[in-house]
């Protein structure tokens, strides 16, 4: 069945001087449109060329020489002269005659009587209170913790002892530093039907790992890969989360998704001045994922993409939202040549022919799943939406 993009790739070859703009047609339209150019039902061939592959130059081993193995002399085994006792001279006593002589009772000393030695009492071992198998008595801690942001509840969490101090000094850091929000078991429920069928997915901003080990609490046999762009918090994701993989990439660096059937991301939803930071979170992936079919789907948590109750949303009406600046910064990421006012507007009404751009957004269905409140432990209100292709 040819899809939607098959047809644009279509026209884009054939059209004529003077085709009406295409980017904004449905896909029947599309259709329509393409059969009036000649489409005869075979999609176009557009990949190019493979790139010549390059055989590695052989590896020529060196010859490893053995050295010749010194075996040291033996030492000589001197035997010790076996000197053997004299034997004891028998002295034979002589029978003593009875004589009544007065005898003397022997003296009995008293045997010294040494007290036992004390027993050495040590003391207890302050009880330990372990994390259950899951851990996820553990994310409970820290997730309290991160949601009140207290001196005192840093100290609480010390006395615990479920962490060490060292990752309790790592969170109040992490916290103090970051925009740092823990996502609730409430929000991630939504998804739940996607993890529970997902096979292989990219967690890409991971901060402690609590999403990763939600998703393998109900979901053991996914694979996760977990992202993360703060090195100091990949000790506490490594040993608590169980992530199959955990990486520290900076999340605009990453150019291929295609080994992953589902994406999850929490993103930063702001950025020093720039409000509106998870914005380049979702124009990049739905970017990179346009390069292959292989990725079913985004879950996508953010402030509200665009104020509606639910339903269908349209990726003009989230980028005009998101504003000129933010949609260049991501255009930037990737490489695509950034617009000027009247081509972002001409953008928004489908007046510019863009193939670039085309390529990269035209053809995603993105739907709004619900509302988080009190988000991270705060008044923040969050949308929850799955974006996937067609």
């Amino acid at each position: 069945m040819p899809t939607a993009k098959d047809y644009k790739n279509f026209i884009r070859a054939n059209k004529p001087a003077g085709c009406r703009p295409y980017s904004k047609l449905k896909k029947n339209e599309l259709m329509t449109l393409a059969i009036e150019l000649g489409w005869s039902g075979t999609p176009p061939t557009t990949k190019p060329p493979p790139l010549p592959t390059t055989k590695p130059k052989p590896v020529v081993k060196k010859p490893v020489v053995k050295k010749a193995e010194v075996k040291a002399a033996p030492k000589p085994v001197v035997k010790k002269a076996e000197v053997k006792a004299a034997p004891k001279p028998v002295i034979k006593k002589e029978p003593v005659k009875a004589t009544f002589k007065l005898v003397k009772k022997p003296v009995v000393k008293k045997a010294e009587v040494k007290a036992a030695p004390k027993p050495e009492v040590k003391a207890a071992p302050i009880p330990v209170i372990k994390p259950d198998t899951k851990n996820t008595l553990v994310y409970k801690a820290m997730n309290e913790f991160l949601n009140s942001k207290s001196k005192q509840a840093a100290n609480q969490l010390r006395k615990k002892d479920i962490l060490t101090t060292e990752e309790v000094n790592t969170l109040v850091n992490a916290q103090r530093n970051m925009d740092f929000y823990p996502t609730p078991d409430k929000c991630l429920s939504v998804f739940d039907k996607y993890f529970k069928k997902s096979k292989n997915l990219l967690e890409a901003t991971a901060g402690t790992g609590s999403v990763v080990n939600y998703i393998k609490n109900i979901n053991p046999k996914v694979k996760v890969d977990a992202n993360e762009f703060n090195p100091d918090l990949l000790p506490i994701i490594k040993k608590y989360s169980g992530a199959d993989t955990v990486m520290n990439k900076d999340f605009f660096n990453i150019k291929d998704f295609s080994k992953y059937d589902t994406i999850f991301i929490n993103p930063p939803f702001s950025k020093g001045t720039n409000k509106k930071y998870y914005f380049e979170f979702l124009f990049y992936t739905l970017s990179i994922m346009s390069k292959n079919n292989n990725t079913e789907r985004l879950l996508f948590i953010s402030p509200e993409l665009v104020r509606r109750k639910g339903g269908i949303l349209d990726l003009t009406d989230i980028i005009k939202e998101a504003n000129i600046n933010v949609f260049n910064n991501t255009l930037a990421k990737l490489g695509i040549t950034p617009l000027n006012k009247k081509q972002f507007k001409e953008y928004l009404d489908g007046d510019l022919e863009n193939d670039d751009l085309e390529d990269a957004f035209g053809n995603y269905q993105i739907q709004k799943l619900g509302i988080c409140k009190g988000f991270g432990g705060t008044n923040i209100e969050a949308g929850m939406y799955e974006i996937k292709q067609y």
